[in-house]
């Protein structure tokens, strides 16, 4: 999974606040889901 905005490839998970982030630029890449 490449990030859609410096197209890094340096993506994490934040457990605190349940999403995915780029550790470069930091940009959320994904929402938590409260369908």
């Amino acid at each position: 999974m490449n990030c859609m905005e410096c197209g890094s490839d340096r993506i994490a998970y934040d457990p605190a606040h349940d999403n995915k982030y780029c550790k470069d630029c930091g940009i959320v890449l994904e929402e938590p889901r409260f369908w």
